[in-house]
C-alpha cells in the first residue's frame, strides 16, 4: 500500500467516525451501557490483522462506509452512519470468507438492536444474548486469522 492509499483509509476512518460519533452518547444511556464492549469485542480482529497485515484493505467495504454514511447524513439517521463506521473498519482489512458472521453480527453494537430487543426480551437477557453472539463471532474471525497466510494482495 502506498502512503497516498493509507491516507485515504484513515480519511474515510476519520469521516464515517466523526459522524458516527453519537454512538459515545447513546452508549451512555441505561439500555446501550454495555455496547461500547460489545464494539471493542468486534474491534478485536481488526486490530490483530492491522498487526499482523498492516497494508491490506478491502476498497469496496470502505467505498460502502462512505456511501452509508452519506445516506445517514443525508436523511439524519444515526443507524446509516453506524452500519457506515462499521463497513469503513470493515474495509480497513483484506475481504476472508470468515469474516461473514463476524460482519453480520456487527449490527450488535448499534444502539436500535438494543432498543429493539428490550421490547421484547428483559434487558438482561437481551445484553448477554449480543454479548455472546458478538464474542462468538469474533472468537471465530480471530482464530482464523492466527491460521492464515498472508492474504494475496493482487486483486485488490
Amino acid at each position: 500500500m502506498t502512503p497516498s492509499q493509507h491516507f485515504i483509509r484513515w480519511l474515510i476512518l476519520l469521516y464515517t467516525g466523526f459522524y458516527a460519533s453519537q454512538l459515545l452518547t447513546a452508549w451512555g444511556t441505561r439500555i446501550e451501557s454495555f455496547s461500547w464492549i460489545y464494539f471493542l469485542i468486534w474491534i478485536a480482529p481488526v486490530l490483530l490483522q492491522w498487526v499482523k497485515f498492516p497494508n491490506s484493505n478491502n476498497p469496496y467495504f470502505l467505498l460502502i462506509g462512505i456511501v452509508l454514511t452519506f445516506m445517514g447524513n443525508i436523511g439524519s439517521i444515526n443507524t446509516l452512519r453506524y452500519l457506515g463506521f462499521g463497513a469503513a473498519i470493515a474495509g480497513t482489512v483484506p475481504w476472508r470468507s470468515c469474516m461473514i458472521p463476524w460482519l453480520l453480527f456487527s449490527v450488535i453494537w448499534i444502539p436500535a438492536v438494543g432498543w429493539f430487543g428490550i421490547y421484547f426480551f428483559p434487558i438482561t437477557f437481551v445484553n448477554l444474548i449480543r454479548l455472546s453472539l458478538i464474542s462468538i463471532a469474533s472468537i471465530w474471525y480471530i482464530y482464523k486469522l492466527l491460521h492464515l497466510e498472508k492474504p494475496n494482495e493482487s486483486h485488490l
